[in-house]
């Protein structure tokens, strides 16, 4: 069985770069797009999906889509695997 995750993440639109966060087991991620017609939840996945160097279509957004706040599903990787590749991006 393909294993799979949600993650909570605290999303900042507009920022100046887009980038994703990790720290003492706070995801947060930062994207350039604004939150006008599900445009900043497409970068969310699309920037998770290339840091996570997985296809994009394993990710989606399960609730706060109008909100910061996010809870992120992914598939095919465990919640073990999903912070320790994003712990790499953070040294």
């Amino acid at each position: 069985m393909e294993s799979s995750c949600v993650i909570e993440a605290r999303v900042v639109p507009r920022a100046q770069e887009q980038k994703i966060l990790f720290k003492g087991g706070i995801i947060k991620i930062r994207i350039t797009e604004a939150p006008i017609e599900g445009k900043g939840n497409e970068a969310v996945c699309r920037i998770l999906a290339n840091s996570l160097k997985i296809p994009k279509y394993l990710i989606s957004i399960r609730s706060g889509h109008k909100s910061k706040n996010k809870r992120v599903l992914i598939e095919g990787l465990s919640e073990y695997e999903v912070k320790k590749r994003l712990s790499k991006l953070a040294d």
